[in-house]
């Protein structure tokens, strides 16, 4: 059994809105979490891409939405998350149990995608409840595309420690009052990466 990752929706009006109305330039956005994904998943996971179900044919990927600048690969799995987007824009959320069903049979499932606190959130926990080895990569969520979209900060290609100041940077994780918000919205998340750093 591959390990797999997973990416929730790869969809053009998330990546567009992710710096809150602020401009989003995807033609490089894109391509650098693209080489991140490749970087630390490529060789030895399987790509699995999360959309929304096409209007009449729920369990039919839309695969309009993907923005061109996606380098969605012939052997990369595209699954429906079986609701439209019309549907989640009016607050209905699809069953984590469906997505994960649709994996093939893991042991180990790391997640990306938008938004960490909400979907992300919901099917790594649904996972972890599973027994699976579930990890969140901060780098390829919402979080870490708008690290990406400010420029301020780089990314690594890959990581050989998973720490929260690695995610969060020095500077957030300098301020007391900071850090222990931090810890504490990850106590009870064993898919989030626990280490200061």
């Amino acid at each position: 059994m591959k390990p797999q990752y997973l990416f929730l929706y790869p969809v053009r009006e998330y990546f567009e809105h992710v710096r809150f109305g602020a401009p989003v330039n995807l033609d490089k956005v894109i391509p650098g979490l693209m080489n991140i994904i490749d970087a630390r998943y490529r060789s030895d996971h399987e790509i699995n891409w999360l959309l929304f179900g096409q209007l009449n044919a729920v369990d039919i990927p839309d695969k309009t939405a993907v923005p061109i600048q996606m380098r969605i690969k012939s052997e990369d799995r595209i699954l429906s998350n079986g609701i439209t987007w019309e549907a989640h824009m009016d607050r209905i959320y699809p069953n984590v149990t469906h997505i994960l069903d649709n994996l093939p049979p893991h042991t180990r499932l790391v997640i990306g995608g938008f938004h960490q606190d909400d979907c992300v959130d919901k099917v790594a926990k649904a996972s972890y409840e599973r027994g699976v080895d579930t990890f969140v990569d901060e780098d390829t969520t919402h979080m870490g595309i708008m690290v990406l979209t400010s420029g301020k900060r780089k990314i690594p290609l890959t990581r050989t420690k998973w720490t929260i100041r690695g995610y969060k940077g020095n500077r957030m994780m300098n301020d007391p009052l900071n850090r222990e918000h931090i810890m504490n919205c990850r106590k009870n998340k064993p898919w989030l990466a626990q280490e200061i750093g």
